[in-house]
């Protein structure tokens, strides 16, 4: 049976092979519905009847969503997952088909889901249109899905920014992990009109736009601090000591040979792993593929009628056994009621009170471990700088940051008197023992100073 992909991006349809999905656009209309672009797209393909087709799509269609919660069982999630989308989407829950990956950390007693959206409407007009043209839509997915199971195949992110880099479309997709699960994606695009590199290269104004959404998400999740890239060069976009992308000056870009379709290589579309998300709920050719396998489901069903019948008769023994060991439990609770209980507790109330004991044990044990070595370097440095505010009120902060090495930041003041009392205040805060400072006067102005100034941290003797 052949087997059809389409990539739709940002209004683009891309067809796919069996093993990659290279981005060669077929046609970009402007102002169109996608179910227009792929009604126009199979008239002029002519796909032969039967192919099984793939669908990928990206942010624009479907959305992602992350959501943490305390330890949850597989059963209950879905259940969860739905109240909380009545509260975020814009629409009710019931407007949408959704597909989620879980992951459950007993550690700290918590569950991540990832929930991939789309409009069911939408979904519902994609069935319709292929169903026409006798062609079976198996899957409809997600390319950020796509790219994060191809990278997380090779790699355990941790806590990290994965930065996926398009030097053909200029275009950047950052994935942000926790603990090795996703837990939000976002996409920045060049403005080429501002672009004066060479054709197809990243420039720098991009990489400083790459590297503020990078630092602001730093800013939200404290535990992330490492960033890496892909989908480009390596010898030409490199990351600095900061966890910076910075772009290699010595590059040199080899001239672009003719008939040479430049791409992103994403992995292949497996339809067997556990975390490759599926938005259709429903197969309309599910009735055919029962006749083909008619023989294997009659063997099936007797191999179920026969499980059937052993589970019952295992179902009566249980009972049994079942009975037998209540009656020991209950004669263990008496025990335990008489030995740690008052007088006349009855035994409702004694499993009560014996349970909130020990929540509040375990309680009291996760906050010492959570609590007990939590460091808030940021928030620490930044109220010792503000100290300076007490002898220099017109100082002012433009750029911060900390490292395990380092605190640098850049500021001004309104004269260059304050500038030399900020020297001489900087000591006091950071003893020279413990840290060396260096402050560089960078631009002088006819009533402001602006300055630069680095506190190292002294290794310990």
């Amino acid at each position: 049976m052949q087997l059809h992909n389409i990539l739709i991006t940002n209004g683009t349809i891309v067809t796919l092979s069996a093993d990659k999905l290279p981005h060669n656009p077929v046609f970009k209309p402007e102002g169109k519905e996608v179910t227009t672009q792929l009604t126009e797209y199979l008239n002029t393909t002519q796909i032969p009847r039967g192919t099984i087709i793939n669908l990928v799509f990206d942010q624009k269609y479907i959305h992602y969503q992350h959501f943490s919660f305390p330890l949850l069982r597989g059963r209950k999630i879905r259940q969860v997952l739905q109240f909380e989308l009545e509260d975020t989407l814009l629409k009710e829950a019931e407007n949408y088909v959704y597909s989620y990956a879980t992951q459950s950390i007993k550690g700290s007693g918590t569950t991540s889901a990832g929930v991939y959206l789309m409009e069911k409407v939408l979904l519902d007009e994609l069935v319709s249109l292929f169903k026409g043209f006798n062609l079976e839509l198996r899957w409809v997915t997600s390319l950020e899905n796509l790219m994060d199971l191809e990278f997380r195949k090779n790699t355990d992110p941790g806590n990290r920014i994965h930065v996926e880099l398009s030097e053909k479309e200029k275009s950047a997709r950052l994935f942000v992990y926790r603990n090795g699960f996703l837990v939000g994606l976002t996409a920045l695009s060049a403005q080429r009109a501002g672009d004066a590199q060479i054709e197809g290269a990243i420039c720098q104004d991009f990489l400083d736009q790459i590297n503020q959404r990078a630092n602001a998400i730093r800013l939200m999740e404290a535990d992330i601090s490492d960033i890496s890239i892909d989908g480009t060069p390596s010898n030409q976009i490199t990351v600095d000591e900061q966890q910076e992308l910075s772009i290699n000056k010595e590059y040199q870009p080899e001239p672009a040979q003719e008939n040479n379709k430049p791409g992103i290589d994403l992995p292949a579309p497996r339809l067997d792993h556990p975390r490759r998300i599926n938005l259709i709920t429903s197969n309309f050719l599910v009735f055919q593929e029962l006749k083909k396998h008619a023989r294997s489901l009659m063997f099936t069903a007797g191999v179920f009628m026969l499980s059937v019948v052993l589970y019952i008769s295992a179902l009566g023994y249980r009972g049994y056994y079942d009975n037998q060991y209540y009656e020991q439990l209950n004669h263990q609770l008496d025990q335990t009621i008489e030995k740690y209980l008052p007088k006349g507790a009855s035994k409702a109330n004694a499993i009560y009170i014996i349970k909130e004991q020990v929540q509040n044990l375990n309680l009291e044990k996760e906050k010492n471990r959570k609590f007990k070595h939590r460091n808030y370097r940021v928030s620490k440095a930044l109220t010792e700088l503000s100290l300076l505010k007490i002898d220099i009120p017109s100082v002012t902060l433009i750029r911060f940051s900390l490292n395990d090495q380092s605190i640098r930041f850049q500021g001004q003041t309104a004269s260059m008197s304050e500038f030399d009392i900020l020297k001489a205040a900087l000591p006091r805060i950071y003893p020279p023992d413990s840290y060396r400072i260096n402050t560089n006067e960078k631009n002088r102005g006819s009533e402001s100073v602006e300055f630069s100034t680095t506190i190292q941290f002294k290794p310990s003797q």
